[in-house]
């Protein structure tokens, strides 16, 4: 079963897909988060294509438990439940963007293409996570 993840923000969405035996995530896709609709239809297009099973939304949290984005993660969560008919999973992405900003300097990739790939290799980060938290049965 392929698993989806998408890092959401208020202007673009990353986006990962995991293998088939879901052991392994690699960066997808790179959406822009406005409009909406647009969006929307584009990640149609992705799960037709990829077929996912489950769905990881990487939420935003603070120490105190809440993120700023949190509301705004929710909901997008609670639309692609709706959409797709599948179960969605809000998942800690604490840090995935420096990890993932990391995994991308540590290969060579020019500043200006980090700042292009940045958010769908955090998707990938925030994926390859949940993936290894299912494994380990946390």
């Amino acid at each position: 079963m392929r698993v989806m993840a998408f890092d959401f923000g208020r202007k673009r969405i990353g986006v990962a897909v995991s293998d088939e035996g879901a052991r392994l995530a690699r960066p997808l896709a790179l959406i822009s988060a406005v409009p909406r609709a647009r969006a929307m239809k584009q990640i149609e297009r992705l799960v037709g294509e990829y077929g996912p099973g489950e769905m990881v939304v990487g939420n935003p949290k603070t120490s105190a438990g809440r993120g700023t984005l949190s509301d705004e993660v929710e909901a997008f969560a609670a639309r692609l439940r709706d959409l797709f008919k599948i179960n969605v999973v809000l998942f800690d992405e604490t840090l995935t963007t420096v990890e993932a900003l990391g995994k991308l300097r540590e290969a060579g990739v020019g500043r200006k293409k980090r700042e292009a790939r940045i958010d769908q290799a955090a998707a990938a980060v925030i994926l390859q996570d949940y993936l290894e938290c299912c494994r380990a049965g946390l």
